[in-house]
């Protein structure tokens, strides 16, 4: 019976240890030899600089006898956005064989490259702004510095402890083609932030010709962020409606006073940000204030009531950012009152009231107003 090749990876892994980092890299690479269909995946990425969103990043990888990938993109920062559709086929061991790219920026602007990998011969060519250059160059390296091969590798490497792969990039060199070093060097037990939420997983540092160039950071195999180098750019894995908007500092909902809460739950409400509302609410109480209204909110957990609610009230939201003066507004027609470890905040002109409990110096609304 045949093994899977995810079970023969750690026997790979634990042969390389010990190993110079070309050694690793060639002993991790010489296990991968036909297409895991647990390896393939889907990903959208927020393209941010900073807070401010200025594109979004789409890989989708499939196939049999080896990687299909598909890598979608929009890129605004200044003047027209850059869309990009990019087709590149893979090895079973994450090698480049085929890459197509195509890029309009506006109706004039648009390029093309190809780039192959057939019987030890790399061949590239380039179209832009009407200008054609090509390039052969006889190798029989492997080309591992696409961001899909750099995704995929993060799913197999050994990210429990710290070591170094060594592979290569090759590139466009003036008008002709060169072969560089590609290293990967992980860096294990990190703690980061990935959309407010506290994560535990490594960073994987790639640098071309000993130039860092990108920071991978996972977490349990998947890449949830990536930074480029010498910038303000990063990538970040999220949601459809995550990835639509730019990054806000999610810490500004862990409010302090019951007013803070409530206009926390009215902003989420309203804009669509519905994840907030876990910070906010006793989804428990509030499961248990609906049932005795509606029979469905009864025969659900706290957990499937709470993304019932969100569900909801995301399909309604206005999708964006409230501009801060309505916020302001919102903000004046809040009144509270404090009773020990019980709040009430009522909002003007409008029936019932929320009513809060604190718990752990932090206060979560357990009652809303009724409709």
């Amino acid at each position: 019976m045949r093994l899977s090749l995810l079970c023969l990876l750690p026997v790979c892994l634990l042969a390389a240890r010990g190993e110079e980092p070309e050694a690793r890299a060639q002993a991790l690479l010489a296990g991968l030899t036909e297409v895991q269909r647990e390896l393939c995946f889907d990903a959208a990425f927020g393209l941010y600089t900073k807070t401010r969103r200025v594109g979004q990043v789409e890989v989708s990888v499939g196939g049999t006898s080896s990687y299909d990938v598909l890598l979608k993109s929009e890129v605004a920062v200044g003047g027209e956005p850059a869309r990009t559709q990019e087709s590149l086929e893979l090895a079973p061991d994450f090698g480049l064989r085929r890459k197509s790219l195509h890029r309009t920026r506006g109706p004039e602007v648009k390029e093309e490259e190809t780039r192959t990998h057939v019987d030890g011969e790399w061949a590239f060519r380039a179209v832009a702004q009407g200008a054609e250059r090509a390039a052969r160059l006889a190798s029989d390296a492997a080309h591992h510095d696409e961001l899909p091969c750099l995704l995929l590798l993060a799913r197999v490497l050994d990210l429990s402890q710290a070591q170094t792969y060594a592979l290569r990039s090759v590139r466009w060199q003036g008008e002709g083609l060169e072969v560089v070093p590609l290293t990967l060097r992980v860096e294990p037990g990190v703690e980061y932030l990935h959309r407010g939420e506290a994560r535990l997983g490594s960073k994987l540092h790639v640098s071309r010709a000993g130039v860092e160039a990108l920071v991978l950071y996972t977490s349990e195999r998947d890449v949830l962020q990536v930074e480029f180098s010498g910038t303000s750019l990063r990538l970040i894995q999220g949601t459809a409606r995550e990835i639509a908007r730019d990054l806000r500092d999610r810490t500004t909902v862990k409010a302090r006073t019951p007013k803070q809460v409530v206009l926390g739950y009215l902003r989420a409400t309203l804009t669509g940000d519905v994840d907030d509302l876990d910070e906010l609410c006793d989804w428990e109480a509030l499961r248990l204030q609906d049932a005795t209204r509606w029979e469905w909110a009864a025969e659900l957990s706290a957990e499937d009531y709470a993304a019932a609610v969100k569900t909801l009230l995301g399909e309604f939201a206005q999708q964006g950012e409230l501009p801060a003066a309505a916020l302001g507004l919102m903000a004046l027609g809040l009144s509270q009152r404090i009773e020990g470890e019980r709040a009430t905040v009522r909002l003007r002109g409008a029936e019932g009231e929320f009513v809060l409990e604190r718990r752990d110096d932090r206060w979560w609304i357990v009652r809303r107003p009724e409709d």
